[in-house]
Formats: C-alpha cells, sequence, structure tokens
C-alpha cells in the first residue's frame, strides 16, 4: 500500500464540511481490513497520530487531521456477509466501513451485492432476500454520501429518526481495531459490562479491562460524548465514539422491509405559536396511542421558508409569503392496506390545524413519487440556501463561517427553547433560520451573518443559548457529534470531572493518544 506523502496530499483530505483546515504528514488508502491492521500497527510502533477519515461529510471537523498521518477508509467498500434471523425473519448484511449510504441503498434496491458473499449461510440468507420483498436501511442524514463508517463512528441519524430512531438502533456488530493494531470483535448482547466495570476480549492479546465514565447520559436526542449507562452494551462505546476509541473495519447492520406507502404533508401557518401548538397537538396524539405514527416531524420558521426561494430547481416550489412557519410531517405504513389508513391520519391533522388556528387548506401534500420528491427537496433546500448565503458572505468577509446549533431539549423545554432563540438573537439583531427535527425537540437554527461583527455576535449568543440548554437538560448536539469545534460546548455539558473520565475511557483503549487527536478533547 503505497504511503502519499505531505506534498503530495490533495487539499480535500484535509478539510470536511466543515471547512475547518487541517494539515497532515501523510495519508494513506487501505483497502483490506489486513492493510489496515498492518497500517495502525507500524503508526503505533513509531507513536504517529493519525485521523480516521470516510467521506468527510461531518460538519464539526471530525475527519480533519492535526498533524500526523491520515487514514482514509473510503476504499474498503467491500459487502462480506448477508444473514437472516429465522426466529425473527429479519435481515442483516455485513459491510466494510467506505460503503456510502447511497451505494448501499443501490444494492439493496438492486438486490445485486457483488462477489462477496462466498459462505453458504451468507447464500441462503441472500437467496431468501431475493425473492421477498424491497428492504431499507433507516438512518437518513442529509448527506446520502455519507460512509458507513462514519454513520457507526457518529451515530448519525436524520429526519426520520422520529421513528426509526439512529444508526445505533441498527448495529448488531462490529470489527474494530485499536490504536495497537489489536482487533476486537463484537455482537450486540455478547458483551457487557458489570454496572461500571467492562473486560473486553481480544483477538490473540491480553482481554482490556477498565471502568466506564460515572456521569449520567441525557435522556434526550443526544450525540455528546460517549454513551455510557450501568450493565451496557459494549458494542455501544464504538457507536458515536467519533474514531477515538478505535477504528471500525465492518460492521453488521440490520435491515427493515421497506415502506409499502409514504405519504407526506407540510402544513403552513400565519404564526410561529400556531405551528407549535400543532406540534404539541401531533405529539399529543402520538402519545394517545395513535394507530400511526409520523416518521418524521419538520419544522420551518419564516426565514427557513425564504431563504429556499434563492434554490433556482424546478421541482421546488416557492411560499407563499405570508406563510410564517411549516410544519411537515411524513407516514409510513407497512402493510398493503394500509394508504386508506395514512388517508385517515392526514385527515385528523387537518383537524390539529384547525384546533391550533390555522387553515388545513394551506398545505403541500406529497401522496405520489413526484411530490415526495419534491417535498424532499424543498426540506434539502434550506441548508443549502444556508450554505449558498455563507459562501457568499465569505467572498467579502473571509473570516466569516457557518454558525449553527445542534441543541436538543427535552419534551417539556421546546416552547422555551424557541422562545430562547428568538429573544437572544432577535435582542442582538441578528438575521436567523430555524429548522428541523421539531419531533425530537432538536431544532437547527443558523446565524446568517453578513460582518465579521454579527459572526462574531452570532457566536457569543450561541454560547448563551448552550449554557441554558445545559441548564434545562438538554444537549449541545442531538446528532453531529462535537468532533473538534464543539470540544468547547461538550466542556460546558460535562464538566471537567467527567471529561477527565472519557479521557481515563480513551487511554485504556488508546494509551498513546494516537487515535484522532482533537476530537471530544485535546490531549493531556
Amino acid at each position: 500500500m503505497t504511503i502519499i506523502p505531505q506534498k503530495d496530499i490533495s487539499p480535500e483530505y484535509l478539510t470536511d464540511e466543515s471547512r475547518y483546515q487541517g494539515r497532515a504528514d501523510s495519508l494513506s488508502f487501505p483497502e483490506t481490513e489486513a492493510e489496515l491492521v498492518e497500517t495502525v500497527g507500524r503508526l503505533a510502533a513509531s507513536a504517529v497520530p493519525f485521523t480516521v477519515q470516510g467521506a468527510r461529510t461531518g460538519i464539526t471537523g471530525g475527519a480533519v487531521p492535526e498533524g500526523g498521518h491520515i487514514l482514509n477508509l473510503s476504499r474498503m467498500k467491500r459487502i462480506t456477509g448477508f444473514a437472516c434471523d429465522e426466529t425473527a425473519g429479519r435481515f442483516s448484511i455485513s459491510i466494510e466501513p467506505g460503503l456510502t449510504l447511497a451505494e448501499l441503498g443501490g444494492h439493496l434496491r438492486r438486490k445485486d451485492f457483488g462477489p462477496g458473499l462466498a459462505a453458504p449461510a451468507s447464500q441462503r440468507a441472500f437467496e431468501r432476500f431475493r425473492n421477498s420483498g424491497r428492504h431499507f436501511f433507516p438512518p437518513d442524514p442529509t448527506e446520502t454520501t455519507a460512509s458507513l463508517g462514519g454513520m457507526v463512528s457518529c451515530n448519525a441519524s436524520g429526519a426520520r429518526s422520529h421513528l426509526y430512531g439512529p444508526t445505533r438502533n441498527y448495529v448488531t456488530g462490529l470489527t474494530v481495531v485499536l490504536s495497537s493494531g489489536k482487533i476486537v470483535r463484537l455482537a450486540r448482547g455478547r458483551s457487557l459490562a458489570r454496572g461500571r466495570d467492562f473486560t473486553l476480549e481480544l483477538d490473540g492479546a491480553a482481554a482490556v479491562t477498565g471502568k466506564l465514565p460515572g456521569y449520567t447520559f441525557r435522556a434526550v436526542k443526544n450525540a455528546a460524548g460517549y454513551r455510557i449507562r450501568d450493565d451496557m452494551d459494549l458494542i455501544d462505546l464504538f457507536i458515536g465514539q467519533e474514531g477515538t476509541l478505535g477504528v471500525v473495519s465492518s460492521m453488521t447492520l440490520g435491515l427493515l422491509p421497506e415502506p409499502a406507502h409514504t405519504m407526506g404533508v407540510l402544513f403552513f401557518f400565519t404564526t410561529e405559536e400556531q405551528a407549535l401548538d400543532f406540534v404539541l397537538r401531533v405529539r399529543a396524539d402520538e402519545a394517545g396511542g395513535s394507530a400511526v405514527r409520523p416518521s418524521a416531524v419538520e419544522y420551518f420558521d419564516r426565514g427557513a421558508l425564504a431563504v429556499t426561494a434563492e434554490i433556482t430547481h424546478e421541482a421546488i416550489r416557492t411560499p407563499d409569503p405570508a406563510h410564517r412557519a411549516g410544519v411537515y410531517v411524513e407516514v409510513d405504513a407497512a402493510e398493503d392496506d394500509g394508504e386508506e389508513r395514512l388517508y385517515s391520519y392526514f385527515e385528523g391533522l387537518s383537524g390539529l390545524v384547525a384546533l391550533s388556528g390555522g387553515d388545513p387548506e394551506a398545505n403541500w401534500a406529497g401522496d405520489g413519487a413526484a411530490e415526495r420528491e419534491s417535498l424532499r427537496l424543498f426540506r434539502h433546500a434550506v441548508p443549502e440556501a444556508v450554505n449558498a448565503r455563507i459562501a457568499a458572505a465569505r467572498r467579502e468577509t473571509p473570516g466569516i463561517t457557518k454558525l449553527g446549533t445542534d441543541f436538543a431539549v427535552g419534551n417539556d423545554a421546546l416552547g422555551a427553547l424557541v422562545k430562547l432563540y428568538r429573544d437572544r438573537l432577535g435582542g442582538a439583531g441578528l438575521s436567523s433560520v430555524m429548522f428541523g427535527h421539531i419531533g425530537d425537540n432538536h431544532l437547527h437554527v443558523n446565524v446568517l451573518p453578513r460582518t465579521e461583527a454579527e459572526y462574531e455576535a452570532g457566536k457569543k449568543v450561541f454560547a448563551g443559548i448552550a449554557e441554558a440548554v445545559v441548564g434545562m437538560g438538554g444537549t449541545v448536539s442531538g446528532e453531529h457529534g462535537i468532533g473538534k469545534l464543539k470540544r468547547d460546548l461538550l466542556s460546558l455539558m460535562y464538566g471537567p470531572e467527567d471529561i477527565d473520565d472519557m479521557k481515563r475511557l480513551k487511554r485504556t483503549f488508546d494509551p498513546g493518544f494516537l487515535l484522532n487527536r482533537g476530537n471530544l478533547f485535546t490531549i493531556p
């Protein structure tokens, strides 16, 4: 395997979607697990720190190197196994970390997995799969070019996690290469902590023993720090660990039957208060035992609706300027006779719109493939428009970068969170857009600064909001993780003792602090 020296490293490998810039001394692209293990072992022997990369679609700088070696796994794309749980009738697929979400979706649609399924058990499971209905992998981050290894490392989620949950819910097996080059193989349910004490067996080496941190992992949609609890399944240590404990070299992911029907409606409101009241009514309907639970409940404030008009695409419609907020609700039905049930559900939602003071007729419905695609493009147009705005501002003021939040709170704090944003941003005179996963109390707010002074003001406002969110029992990251750009926020959320506990856990698996230096916290 070729090692690329510093002078020949393409600039694209020194950044990710955050546009944070890094540096590195060398770069390699292992294509097999054996090459990966050999490279990691050689780096460990020379005490060379290294940063693990996949598709570099993250926005927190987690894949950006701060010196040392870059270990890019984008060429490890094989599908290595397929299985069927005979009792539950559920399929699972084993893959390497460089395969992207879009590539996996293509394989599942075509039912073509290439030459990697040589084992008889995999062949039998594949034949059963080929003769069954369509299946899918539910997590849906905005970037379908995200690598599956990166999604596991960051526990990616997306809009449809309201129903389906994050990547963690579908990981049933992992192979992890530690910074020593040793391998740990994990299967869900096989390796459990005893309270906060744990032991993990390694291939051909002494077991790793240690103690988990003592903090309580917050029970909201949360991607900040290591997910810890008593008696936990140790596979969960390596999901959402942002490449700080080990390198995921392969994974086994569970699949679900693809819904027979999917419908979505974007309801518009003339006030934000109406929209928030509608969300609370939808949530109460869920809690009341509704036969249909939404797969996604997404929010768009006035600013978010307005910026979509800046994206030129024939399939993206322009909202009425009179609309001040929108709530998108999407639902699935697995049964062939479920379409009638979905129509009935949306009739009920129209009633909830009216009870909230809105106009049930002010909506865009998506019950056909073309309409759903138009709504999907509309949802993705908001961050696209924000990125375009920031790029234009940077041409005038290079010091400006994207400035957004990833905070999430509990059900009882949603109204307080929205008010907090409005009061603080309005008081500072800052232009912003608010959108995202309101069904999980997880909103993204982007400031749209025009000057460096507004950019600095936005950072101060967000720091104050983060402190308030932590006080509400919320999290500073609902899905993007911490990476290198949100370390101060992680410290705000956990405090020095808990951060020291995280460092001790990292040292148990990575004594030299070689792996992904700078992610979550700085080295001692």
